[in-house]
């Protein structure tokens, strides 16, 4: 349970570092490049 409950939150916590990161590169213009 524990271990599922810390994957979860590993989860959260990278879409959450991704979501900064796409707010920082489409502020800053057409820095998201594939």
């Amino acid at each position: 349970m524990q271990r599922g409950l810390g994957q979860q939150a590993d989860q959260a916590g990278a879409a959450d570092l991704i979501a900064r990161i796409n707010e920082l590169t489409t502020s800053s213009g057409s820095a998201k490049r594939p």
